[in-house]
């Protein structure tokens, strides 16, 4: 769990090669780092499938679960964040790290629209307060046939995400509580 420390906020990664470092993160409002217990169920889930992936954390915010897809075998990660000092911040932690990890700033949805690359794995956990976000991406993530294996999305209501599923190609597989939301892990069934 992330906690506070002389007036920076700070999470450690969980598993993997850099298992037990910590990565600081901003404190303003709407960003919210992913627990540390729901990254370790969501990294038991997808341990079989992680090494040696191409991942894409869109809204990035503190980069937590980029951070431990790259710590924990991912061989590729790109981080999107529409914030500017949150983007400056994630390069800062990027820069710490022996990694070639792509940090952009852009608006998630226009990244998508934008890209031509394909992403094993996704990573959707935009502000609670902005959920159309999460179907705005869904939709240019469907239609570009974006993802080929995983889809991990956080959301307020667990009904949102089950409707995700009815209106996607992707089935919902796994879910949990998360804090105030909930949490759910998709497969691509293109």
């Amino acid at each position: 769990m992330s906690k506070k420390t002389n007036n920076k906020n700070h999470l450690k990664i969980i598993g993997g090669k850099w298992k037990g470092q910590k990565v600081t993160f901003r404190n303003v409002p709407d960003l919210r780092p992913t627990l540390s217990r729901t990254r370790e169920t969501l990294f038991n889930w997808l341990r079989p499938f992680v090494a040696n992936s191409a991942c894409l954390d869109l809204f990035a915010g503190s980069g937590s679960l980029g951070f431990e897809a790259m710590s924990q075998g991912a061989s590729l990660l790109t981080f999107v964040e529409s914030d500017r000092s949150t983007v400056l911040h994630l390069k800062n932690q990027v820069a710490l790290f022996d990694s070639s990890i792509v940090t952009l700033h852009r608006d998630a949805v226009k990244f998508l629209k934008q890209t031509n690359e394909t992403f094993d794995i996704a990573f959707l956990d935009p502000p609670y307060a902005q959920p159309d976000l999460i179907d705005d991406a869904l939709t240019v993530m469907t239609q570009k046939r974006l993802i080929s294996q995983f889809l991990y999305i956080e959301a307020l209501s667990l009904n949102h995400l089950q409707n995700l599923e009815k209106k996607s190609p992707f089935k919902l597989i796994k879910s949990s509580k998360n804090g105030l939301g909930q949490c759910a892990l998709f497969k691509a069934t293109l």
